[in-house]
C-alpha cells in the first residue's frame, strides 16, 4: 500500500499533496485533512523566524477571519510549530485571472467578468477589509460568463479599516505588486478602497490586452513608472467608461467597487452574482 506523500513543512495532522506557487517568501502547498482539501502557507526556511513574515500571516489570518469565507478562502487554522508559523485555508477552485484568454474581442464576456470581479471586491470592502495587493495572481476565477465565481486570495497586505494603521515589517522592500499597483501605493501611501479598485481594474486590463499594463525594464524604473506615469493612452482607448474611470490616476476620482459592479451589471443586464463562500 502506498504511503501518503510527506513534506517536512506540512503541519502535524495534515497530508501533503503538492507544492503551489508561493513566491520568494512563502512555501504554499495543497494539503488534505480527512476529506477536506486545504492550502498550507508558511514562510520559507530562511524566513521562518522573520517577524515581517509572521506579521504578513497575522494580517492575512485577521482579514480572513473578518471575511468568513466571503469572496475569499475560509480560514481553517493559524498556528506555529518547530518550523515556524503557518496558515491553513480551505481550497478555492478556479484559475488565476492571468490565465484567462485576452477578452478585448468579446466585449460582453469581458463586461460579465468585470461585474463578477467588482461584486467580489465590493463584498470584501463591505466588511471593512482592504486587500492591499490585488493582481492577476491573487484573483481566482471559476466558471464562465454569468456563472463566474471570483475568489480573492493572498491577504498578507490586507488591513481592517477600523483598526489603527501601523507600519509592518516586510521581507521585501516594496509592499505590493508594482505591475498593477495604484500610483499612490507606489508612492508609499496606505492602501485604501480606491487603491484596491485601481489594482483590480489593472488586473482586468491584463485580461483585455493579454499582458501587464506596465513594462519597465527593472524594479527601480517600474517603481517610478507606477508612481508617476499614467497608463499609456493607447491601452485605455478601447476600454469602456467604467474601466477607464477605475484606472484614474487620482484616487478620489475612482468609482467605488459597488458603483463599478452596478455599471457593468447594467451593460450585461444580469442579476448580481453573490460572492462565493468557501
Amino acid at each position: 500500500m502506498a504511503h501518503p506523500l510527506r513534506d517536512p513543512r506540512c503541519p502535524e495532522g495534515y497530508v501533503f499533496e503538492s507544492v503551489l506557487d508561493g513566491g520568494p517568501f512563502f512555501h504554499v502547498a495543497r494539503v488534505t485533512r480527512g476529506t477536506h482539501v486545504l492550502v498550507c502557507k508558511r514562510p520559507r526556511a530562511r524566513f521562518a523566524t522573520d517577524a515581517g513574515a509572521a506579521a504578513l500571516l497575522d494580517a492575512e489570518a485577521t482579514a480572513l477571519a473578518r471575511l468568513a469565507g466571503q469572496a475569499c478562502p475560509r480560514l481553517e487554522a493559524r498556528g506555529e510549530d518547530e518550523r515556524g508559523p503557518y496558515l491553513i485555508t480551505h481550497w478555492a477552485p478556479g484559475e488565476p485571472l492571468s490565465g484567462l484568454p485576452p477578452g478585448d474581442a468579446r466585449a460582453m464576456e469581458t463586461a460579465e467578468l468585470a461585474r463578477a470581479l467588482f461584486d467580489a471586491l465590493a463584498s470584501v470592502h463591505a466588511r471593512g477589509v482592504i486587500h492591499g495587493d490585488l493582481s492577476p495572481a491573487n484573483v481566482l476565477v471559476a466558471g464562465a460568463a454569468l456563472a463566474r465565481g471570483v475568489t480573492l486570495v493572498d491577504f498578507g497586505l490586507a488591513r481592517l479599516e477600523d483598526a489603527p494603521q501601523a507600519p509592518r515589517a516586510h521581507p521585501g522592500s516594496f509592499r505590493g505588486t508594482l505591475l498593477y499597483a495604484a500610483p499612490e501605493i507606489a508612492r508609499g501611501e496606505p492602501a485604501t478602497r480606491a487603491s484596491d479598485v485601481f489594482a483590480l481594474a489593472a488586473a482586468l486590463l491584463h485580461v483585455v490586452i493579454g499582458r501587464p499594463p506596465r513594462a519597465a525594464a527593472n524594479a527601480a524604473a517600474l517603481l517610478l513608472e507606477a508612481a508617476e506615469a499614467p497608463l499609456a493612452p493607447e491601452l485605455l482607448a478601447a476600454l469602456d467608461e467604467p474601466h477607464r474611470a477605475a484606472l484614474d490616476p487620482r484616487a478620489h476620482a475612482r468609482p467605488t467597487a459597488v458603483a463599478l459592479a452596478a455599471a457593468w451589471r447594467q451593460r450585461t443586464q444580469c442579476p448580481r452574482t453573490p460572492a462565493p463562500s468557501w
